[in-house]
């Protein structure tokens, strides 16, 4: 029998009625258990069950993107906690919320990234031994061997 033909009297569920996945019911028990109010009214549940199945739908879409990111077929605590921090609205909302093994968001701070590489080479050019091979040799044995060595550095630095 198909869904749109299901008949909406007194033995279907609240939340088949509703068209929702989340159990308009066991929403509703819990607010009267709560005691969030004297009465509830069943509206109020079918409207909170709406709500939490959205977050949850957005959720688990932005988890399996990154899951998907990163060449996942299962969605982690990781996975949720990148999810979370991507997005701005989500972060604003679970900003208090600690992810058991969700980890951090991966950031480095722009001063403990290394330098350009053109600054590498200046000071490495600076450092370089400005003695030719002949005053090399003519230097005493303990120069030679220093001198020998940075020879050799320069060398594998310039190719």
């Amino acid at each position: 029998m198909p869904t749109e033909y299901v008949r909406q009297g007194c033995g279907t569920k609240k939340s088949i009625r509703s068209g929702l996945t989340f159990p308009v019911t066991r929403v509703r028990r819990h607010f009267v258990k709560k005691e969030y109010a004297h009465r509830v009214d069943w509206s109020a549940a079918v409207y909170l069950a709406a709500v939490l199945e959205y977050l949850v739908c957005e959720l688990v879409e932005l988890a399996g993107t990154a899951a998907s990111e990163l060449g996942k077929k299962r969605i982690t605590p990781r996975h949720v906690q990148l999810a979370v921090k991507g997005d701005e609205e989500l972060d604003k909302l679970l900003q208090k919320v600690f992810i058991a093994e969700g980890g951090v968001r991966p950031f480095i701070h722009e001063t403990l990234m290394p330098k350009d590489d053109k600054s590498k080479s200046n000071r490495r050019e600076s450092t370089q031994s400005t003695m030719t091979q002949t005053e090399i040799e003519e230097s005493g044995p303990g120069e030679q061997i220093t001198h020998y060595f940075l020879l050799r550095e320069c060398k594998t630095v310039s190719h």
